[in-house]
């Protein structure tokens, strides 16, 4: 089978989809033990595919609210105004970098526009529910990602290799975070600024899988600078595209040893599509 001829059998597979947020063990310590900040979702539809992931700022003393209405208040806009806002990830030509721009500014302002609701419901300062927002929408033929904080976006894509074989690849999307303690996280909030929004689209042609991660999980799944990412996560969208990974594999993966090697206790949630 030529490459040409398995890349047209990609784009005629259905998409899978999984995700998971695990409570980090360093929350488990305190007594009573802290709630888990990290919220994701993934959905794999006829038309679209949607991934979410959110992650509440440890320093918010009830961000996992916030992360948690985030993450389903975004997912639901967009399968709400897919047809109406979205449509041109159906299309053949490229979407232009006006529309793009407009997509990204419509999560930002319903992202706030949450806070501000839990904000008046809980009596609160819009502050405290502050949280990152990762997302990635799978059209027919493009996909359009979004990008505030922390964390990682990650595409795998079929290509040649030096032997003109076929090889999956690893790739992220956007800035690398920095982590809170080091006081350069940026977090869905009111004063969030244009250039902390990070978004692009690209052409599905290639395109195997899609993940969004927590800072967590990026953090055993990447390197610092994001030009290095580990092979696993081409093994998780391989089970996933054989519908032999469900959710608790992924709860499993977050509590086992090999993964809790040196890592700092931090929740830890991802949202995943293969096809």
């Amino acid at each position: 089978m030529t490459f040409c001829s398995i890349l047209k059998l990609i784009k005629s597979l259905l998409w899978f989809a999984e995700y998971e947020a695990v409570v980090g063990l360093k929350h488990r310590k305190p007594l009573p033990p802290g709630p888990g900040q990290d919220a994701a979702f993934a959905s794999a539809e006829e038309q679209f595919s949607v991934i979410v992931t959110a992650d509440g700022a440890g320093s918010s003393i009830v961000s996992d609210i916030g992360s948690q209405r985030v993450v389903s208040g975004i997912y639901r806009l967009i399968h709400t105004l897919y047809r109406s806002q979205f449509a041109q990830l159906d299309e053949e030509i490229e979407v232009n970098k006006e529309i793009i721009q407009r997509w990204a500014l419509i999560l930002t302002k319903h992202a706030k526009g949450i806070l501000e609701d839990l904000s008046n419901e809980y009596r609160r300062e819009i502050k405290d529910f502050r949280c990152t927002l990762l997302v990635g929408v799978v059209g027919k033929i493009q996909t359009f990602w979004f990008k505030v904080g922390d964390g990682a976006i990650i595409k795998e894509t079929l290509e040649k290799n030096q032997n003109n074989e076929p090889e999956y690849q690893l790739s992220t999307l956007g800035e690398v975070g920095k982590g809170e303690h080091a006081n350069e996280t940026v977090f869905i909030s009111e004063s969030l600024s244009p250039e902390d929004v990070y978004y692009g689209s690209f052409f599905n042609n290639n395109l195997t899988a899609l993940f969004a991660m927590s800072d967590g999980t990026a953090f055993k799944f990447m390197s610092n600078d994001g030009r290095r990412v580990a092979p696993k996560l081409s093994k998780l969208a391989e089970a996933l595209r054989n519908n032999e990974l469900k959710r608790y594999d992924l709860t499993k993966l977050f509590y086992s040893e090999p993964f809790l090697e040196g890592h700092d206790g931090d929740d830890c949630s991802i949202a995943l599509i293969a096809r």
